[in-house]
């Protein structure tokens, strides 16, 4: 099959290794005209806009970068021939809005109440543009206006959002972020330990590119379903975009709330352990696995050591409860079982939106995160997540109320099981909504080969 190490070069960037830079500007557009979006595709490539996995040395890396996705809709509207379009996957043909059922997205989440993202009309190319500085990304930006200029009318935006990386290098609830992302064999990018999967010998091995980018094997030795044909699906892969707003005050309120109730008193130590309790590591992202009562930043920064850990010696959850949202999203060795996980993951992209809340009243302004999913099938990784991990605590031995404290589907009875040695768990119930789904939406990661094609296509 080759080694997709030399194939580099036709992936989109953004995939097997993240770009780190800390400002970006996302907008979804709608295509208007199909002949002027394709010559904008073939027009892009030829000027060399849309950024790669090449390999990058300190005097080659770019100071921006840009990526380009398609919804189904978009592959339609673009006019992808309709073979191909039937051969995709259902959940994204379908798209996000369509299965917010399966997925939780109900009540203050439905796509009734979305920004965007719930007109499948109204979305149809992701434009991803990423800067070293704001001007660097600015720069990029004016040079994809000029090519949209010149094959006008192309396409309309219909979503934009600015999003920066936070002065403080963590996210809106306080917490550094980062953490815990696969190593993929053939990225290129640095292994650290506890990215992979765990090895008998106590070592971790990178997951098979396959679970990331499609025509690769996966964990299971076989590549997933391509669409068809294979120029078009051949080193591909899936994105998922959510913007979720975070609601800070609500969240800081029900710590201070949270840990009296709890703990007795509403202190600073208190509130980080019950901060950490939910997340399961500290804000420092130092992991309770490996420091159980109190942060250890120093261990956070080291990336020896800050995701080097399994839950083998914590089978009750009293360090870090099963709840807790890293152990839900990767629960590594724990009752799931290894094989199971290891066809599970997600890369995580994005960055927070808004302005960092420095007071504790609350300014009206929004704020939360740009997140994103990268996978080779939705449906057994996002969507799986999402289904079986975040909204139903049954896989690991809960009960169907015990709801991820974050991106958990709102329900009224949910409940947050902090386990005690004296064994009388400390339960939170009806857990508030922190955070609250704005738009967002399923897209298909073309290869460089794969843009060709499409802009290739005749009337």
């Amino acid at each position: 099959m080759g080694s997709i190490e030399r194939e580099l070069d036709d992936i989109q960037g953004n995939i097997l290794r993240a770009y780190g830079f800390p400002f970006a500007r996302y907008e979804v557009v709608r295509i208007i005209n199909r002949n002027n979006a394709r010559r904008l595709m073939t027009s892009v490539l030829d000027q060399q806009l849309v950024t790669t996995a090449a390999a990058w040395d300190p005097d080659s890396k770019p100071a921006a970068t840009l990526n380009v996705f398609f919804s189904w809709t978009g592959l339609e509207a673009i006019g992808v021939p309709q073979a191909s379009l039937d051969s995709f996957p259902e959940e994204f043909r379908q798209g996000m809005a369509a299965r917010a059922a399966l997925l939780g997205d109900t009540a203050a989440n439905a796509p009734d109440t979305w920004e965007f993202g719930n007109d499948p009309d109204r979305n149809h190319v992701f434009f991803a543009v990423y800067g070293r500085s704001l001007a660097d990304r600015d720069r990029l930006l004016e040079k994809l206006q000029a090519e949209l200029a010149a094959v006008a009318p192309a396409v309309e935006v219909t979503h934009q959002l600015d999003a920066a990386m936070l002065p403080s290098g963590r996210e809106h609830f306080g917490f550094a972020d980062g953490f815990g992302q696969p190593s993929i064999q053939g990225s290129g990018a640095p292994v650290f330990p506890g990215e992979g999967t765990l090895q008998p010998d106590g070592t971790w091995a990178p997951l098979a590119a396959g679970e990331f980018v499609l025509g690769w094997p996966g964990e299971t030795g076989q590549p997933v379903a391509m669409p068809q044909p294979d120029a078009l699906a051949h080193n591909g892969s899936f994105l998922v975009y959510r913007k979720l707003e975070q609601h800070v005050p609500a969240f800081r309120t029900f710590l201070k709330a949270q840990a009296e109730r709890l703990y007795g008193d509403a202190s600073a130590p208190n509130i980080e352990l019950l901060a950490a309790k939910l997340v399961g590591r500290w804000r420092s992202g130092c992991p309770l696995a490996l420091s159980a009562d109190a942060d250890d930043p120093a261990l956070a920064e080291d990336w020896h050591r800050n995701n080097r850990f399994n839950y083998a010696a914590d089978v009750t959850g009293e360090t870090c409860p099963y709840g807790s949202h890293i152990r839900r999203m990767n629960p590594r060795d724990g009752r799931t079982g290894g094989g199971l996980v290891r066809t599970h993951r997600i890369v995580r992209r994005g960055l927070p939106y808004g302005r960092w809340l420095a007071d504790e009243v609350d300014d009206g302004e929004k704020r939360g995160v740009a997140f994103m999913a990268i996978n080779a099938s939705i449906r057994y990784q996002f969507e799986f997540l999402q289904t079986e991990w975040m909204n139903n605590g049954e896989f690991a031995g809960l009960n169907r109320n015990d709801v991820d404290p974050f991106v958990g589907e709102p329900r009224n009875g949910s409940r947050f099981r902090i386990p005690d040695p004296r064994g009388v768990p400390k339960n939170i119930f009806d857990l508030p909504a922190f955070v609250t789904l704005r738009g967002g939406g399923y897209y298909f990661v073309p290869s460089i080969k794969a843009m060709r094609f499409i802009g290739a296509q005749s009337a």
